[in-house]
């Protein structure tokens, strides 16, 4: 491991070990992201056995389509009341969504209305965590720890992306769908717990004296160019991650004529490379521009993600889909940090809600369109197509002087 990667390595070990508050916070929303992944496993496994694949479909909707407007609510609630008591209302009313629903599956009574009430639930307060991230971490950590303490959340992102799953899926088969709703309740309470006992954000600028409305975010968003182009950029990478989505498993099955194993050890492949990507390469990114280093990130994912036309073999694809991953993993972070830099702590939450709507929308987007394209031209048609959206964002960043400029400001507060 190379000295720089060495050098990132412990500022993320001190960040954990000089910050207690931050170091709690960051195990909390560890254990709640793995109870993400786990509703997602057990509510699709229970409903594709209880009902069908339309149902599953229309489940999954509840999840995800009402955040769109419960983010930039939550953003609000983020920017006028205190931001831990929010995060432990969130979770602990997720705790008992998912609790109640293990119950009626225990006793039998268990209905279609009962998962897509608590579903529905979950997208209405899972925002809060999100953007709790955003406009508590600045107040959990000294501005020099920032960086880090962003490449720690993405960590943490990736781990329970990686054990969430697996977890699940091991409590499914060894005791039930039930059993495991209850773990992943417990999940929650975690860290509704966690949130209850950070500091009180004592020295928070609130606005009370003339709020801005619920949804202000969208305003300052369109009119800050600087921040405009961050969330257009963020909104860009979902875009094209819900597209390689779709397309894998057809790239796996058409192009590579592999089965359902070697799609499998594809997918592990990039969870691999984006947590090496986030303990390795982000460190040779540190010293440079924000904004370039984060147009170089869109650059090289693109350019590497584009040479799978060329792979005809599962090895090759494996490589150049384990590159890919490892390049472009700190696109979140770095863009999480830019943000949380750039606008006034008062308006954060309303930022971050702004955000969230569109994230939520990015990622199904890509996936609808993609899988649209799929049945009209060829995966090489659709992979090139990808790659060219992230050089073109690339280039819109590595060329925006307003992001330079409000960069420069706020790294000189």
């Amino acid at each position: 491991m190379s000295g720089a990667a060495v050098n990132w390595s412990n500022q993320y070990w001190e960040t954990l070990r000089g910050s207690p508050a931050f170091r709690r916070f960051w195990l909390g929303v560890t254990v709640s992201r793995t109870g993400d992944t786990m509703t997602v496993v057990a509510l699709s496994w229970l409903v594709v056995n209880e009902a069908g694949a339309a149902e599953l479909g229309l489940a999954l909707m509840f999840f995800g389509l009402p955040r769109v407007l419960s983010g930039p609510l939550n953003g609000m609630l983020m920017d006028r009341y205190s931001r831990r008591l929010v995060i432990a209302v969130d979770n602990a009313g997720r705790a008992i969504a998912i609790g109640v629903l293990a119950l009626f599956q225990w006793s039998g009574d268990l209905q279609m209305w009962h998962v897509y009430g608590a579903a529905l639930a979950c997208a209405l307060l899972s925002p809060a965590s999100d953007i709790g991230e955003r406009t508590l971490t600045p107040h959990l950590v000294p501005d020099s720890r920032l960086d880090s303490a962003n490449g720690l959340l993405s960590i943490s992102w990736e781990l329970s992306t990686i054990a969430g799953p697996a977890l699940a899926g091991g409590l499914i088969h060894a005791l039930g769908v039930a059993p495991t709703l209850i773990v992943d309740a417990g999940s929650f309470l975690v860290m509704a717990l966690v949130a209850l006992r950070l500091p009180r954000e004592s020295d928070l600028t609130k606005d009370s004296s003339s709020p801005a409305p619920a949804f202000g975010g969208f305003r300052l968003l369109v009119t800050n160019r600087a921040i405009l182009l961050l969330t257009v950029a963020a909104f860009g990478v979902l875009v094209t991650g819900g597209t390689m989505e779709v397309l894998l498993p057809v790239y796996s099955t058409q192009v590579l004529h592999a089965g359902v194993v070697q799609y499998s050890a594809l997918l592990t492949v990039c969870g691999a490379g984006a947590l090496l990507g986030l303990l390795v390469y982000a460190p040779r990114l540190r010293d440079r521009p924000p904004h370039r280093a984060l147009a170089f990130v869109l650059l090289a994912t693109g350019v590497s993600q584009g040479l799978l036309v060329l792979a005809d073999t599962v090895l090759a694809a494996a490589v150049i889909l384990f590159v890919a991953s490892v390049v472009g993993a700190p696109f979140y972070a770095m863009e999480r940090t830019l943000i949380q830099r750039t606008v006034p702590d008062h308006l954060l939450g309303r930022v971050a809600g702004a955000q969230s709507a569109f994230r939520t929308l990015g990622f199904p987007l890509g996936a609808a369109s993609g899988g649209a394209a799929l049945g009209l031209v060829p995966v090489a048609a659709v992979l090139i197509t990808v790659s060219a959206i992230l050089v073109a964002l690339s280039l819109m960043l590595a060329g925006a002087r307003s992001l330079h400029g409000a960069v420069a400001t706020s790294s000189a507060r």
